[in-house]
């Protein structure tokens, strides 16, 4: 059947097509009681991908204010037609026009960034934890009804599983699936966070896609438009292993830019995202930090390296406390001891919390800031929140190579279990321990002195000179998004003479 303005089509009376694409037809249309419908038409090779995919999403999602609602489904031997919930009507023109992401952008209308975010997070993790993916996220099939935005399109929509296929718009996919050194397989959910990331990037710029990272000169540069700068970096990071992958990190993110606004940068922002600002330019970096009554306090961070970012998103760190060098990501602040230590210790209790506080920490916080600072150890922050830091600490141990040739890993683990214990107290426990030969053999040890709460992971780097222990203590929700990144990190460490 050939489709027209005012054609009738199985009781849906046509008003003017609103949308198309290779596979078909999007029209604004109503029933015979008059409803107004969006329907969608859909002719080729396409249709049976769509229907499965419309019909799992029915039975696992049946419904979700973040998801356009799907109502009729029915086909024939020549196509294929669902009918869904129309979209608001943009402007005030005659016609109507979809009210879209894309269009709110282009005509210039303010956009509400933080309720639209929350919108399309909430919409998108539901749709993943009932295991599928929408695989076509952008501004086009983002759709406001009754003013809230929803994921729309839903042609792409599948289960996520290995063997699915390349989908989507090229703008909008990871930087491993537009090269294709990586199958459309390997990203699954993580992909969608990746297009998520790059539509918050369209909304604070009004750029395209393919302006990623660049900001429209005219762009005000307000506290909060950085701060969301700095998380879409994060979101679409080239490189795979640095990249934010998870809505839940990516909600929390968001969450704590509104509540800041335009509001000076934080202690933490400072360690997460400053740090590395000023490394990029020169390898002697000058922190600046505000202290009472005005007093200016320097606190001085080393790169002693030239070939700063190294190879794959990483520099090299060496540590100045213990003679270890390595590769670190280039999200991990190298914060020296000596200097954290001396800020705190310069000033009365009351004083350092204040300097802390001012950019913007608990009380919580100042209780860990003064914990790492005592300890008095080579230090890389991951991550800051009110009652704990992700990090990774470095420091000598008396473990030499030649004790340990006689036991096998489980061996291992019950000896560490029972000095950890006799140390931490019963709670402490080894859940895994791992020999690994080299040129310099690591002791590999998974552990928790707080199960509860956290998680640890060390490789030792055994020498029968001085053995140095590398260990990464996050907290447990948090612990998964690092441990790739520090084996790849050991992996390249070598003990300096």
């Amino acid at each position: 059947m050939d489709l027209k303005n005012g054609t009738i089509f199985h009781d849906l009376t046509l008003i003017r097509e609103i949308g198309s694409g290779a596979y078909g037809q999007v029209w604004l249309c109503h029933d015979i009681t008059g409803r107004l419908l969006a329907l969608k038409v859909i002719r080729g090779s396409r249709q049976n991908a769509e229907l499965k995919g419309i019909a799992a999403l029915r039975k696992r999602l049946p419904v979700h204010p973040g998801i356009i609602p799907v109502y009729h489904v029915a086909g024939d031997d020549e196509c294929l037609w669902y009918t869904m919930e129309p979209a608001d009507a943009a402007g005030s023109g005659p016609e109507y026009k979809p009210d879209t992401l894309a269009e709110r952008i282009h005509a210039g209308t303010e956009v509400p960034v933080f309720s639209v975010m929350r919108e399309l997070i909430a919409g998108l993790t539901a749709l993943h934890e009932a295991g599928m993916v929408h695989r076509d996220v952008k501004p086009d099939n983002i759709l406001f009804i009754q003013g809230h935005a929803v994921l729309g399109d839903l042609g792409m929509v599948t289960e996520d599983r290995s063997s699915m296929s390349l989908a989507g718009t090229y703008s909008f996919l990871p930087p491993e699936l537009r090269s294709g050194s990586k199958s459309p397989g390997s990203a699954g959910k993580a992909g969608d966070v990746y297009a998520l990331g790059m539509v918050l990037y369209c909304m604070f710029t009004r750029n395209e896609p393919e302006n990623f990272p660049s900001l429209p000169k005219d762009l005000k540069l307000t506290q909060t438009v950085r701060r969301l700068n700095r998380l879409v970096c994060r979101i679409c990071e080239p490189k795979p292993l640095l990249r934010i992958t998870d809505l839940k990190t990516v909600s929390a993110e968001l969450e704590k830019i509104e509540k800041l606004k335009d509001s000076p940068d934080t202690l933490a922002e400072k360690l997460k995202a400053g740090i590395f600002r000023l490394l990029r330019r020169t390898h002697t970096a000058l922190v600046l930090l505000a202290g009472i009554g005005g007093a200016l306090l320097f606190a001085v961070f080393r790169q002693t390296t030239p070939d700063y970012p190294g190879k794959n998103g990483t520099y090299r760190y060496h540590a100045t406390k213990t003679p270890v060098s390595m590769d670190v990501p280039v999200e991990w602040s190298p914060i020296s001891a000596r200097t954290m230590k001396g800020v705190l210790d310069s000033r009365t209790r009351a004083e350092r919390d204040a300097i802390l506080k001012k950019y913007g920490a608990s009380d919580k916080s100042c209780e860990a800031y003064d914990k790492v600072a005592g300890q008095g150890l080579d230090t890389l922050i991951l991550n800051v929140r009110d009652e704990k830091i992700d990090m990774v600490q470095i420091q000598p141990v008396k473990l030499k190579s030649n004790l340990l040739d006689r036991l096998n890993d489980e061996q291992l683990r019950v000896m560490m279990t029972a000095v950890l214990r006799q140390k931490y107290g019963d709670q402490a426990v080894v859940y895994s321990m791992q020999l690994f030969e080299g040129k310099v053999p690591v002791l590999r040890m998974e552990f928790s002195l707080n199960p509860e709460k956290d998680r640890s992971l060390s490789a030792i780097l055994l020498n029968n000179a001085e053995s140095l222990m590398i260990t990464l203590t996050a907290d447990k929700e948090e612990y998964g998004r690092y441990t790739a990144a520090f084996d790849r990190m050991v992996s390249t460490a070598e003990i300096r003479p």
